[in-house]
């Protein structure tokens, strides 16, 4: 692992950990306003593997098995390759757990949807017609 390697992996190590952290939190629009950062640090990150290695590009975490493995490389980028390797897994944890609390607040929402207002329907035309319903509010809070 080169110098413009590991400071690539740091780079995603760094970006990964700060989204992880606001994963956690569920704070799902601040997570969103990471993934640029996300992005460019992962394409840094492949890019220099693909230039300094000359390999074909891999998975983030298949790369850091390969490197946490390898006894030829030093303890310290080993060690750096088992951190990528953990913040991506965790990354991937947070995300499906984040995927899977915005689909149950999806669904409630219809339901509420639904339960408001069941006699709703569309006509001819595409249009909702006309039903006879009470107002709703809806109320968020983090």
């Amino acid at each position: 692992m080169t110098d413009d390697l590991a400071a690539a992996a740091i780079r995603l190590v760094e970006a990964l950990k700060a989204e992880n952290a606001a994963l956690t939190a569920l704070d799902l629009p601040r997570a969103g306003q990471m993934l640029a950062e996300k992005i460019a640090a992962a394409r840094a990150f492949t890019e220099s593997q693909d230039l300094n290695e000359k390999r074909s590009r891999t998975e983030i975490e298949a790369f850091s098995d390969v490197v946490a493995l390898d006894r030829s490389v030093p303890a310290d980028l080993r060690a750096l390759a088992i951190r990528l390797r953990e913040e991506a897994a965790e990354n991937r944890r947070l995300l499906e757990r984040a995927i899977a609390v915005q689909m149950r607040v999806l669904g409630t929402l219809a339901q509420a949807a639904t339960a408001a207002n069941p006699a709703s329907r569309y006509g001819r035309r595409g249009a909702m017609m006309a039903s006879p319903s009470g107002a709703w509010a809806l109320s968020s809070q983090a």
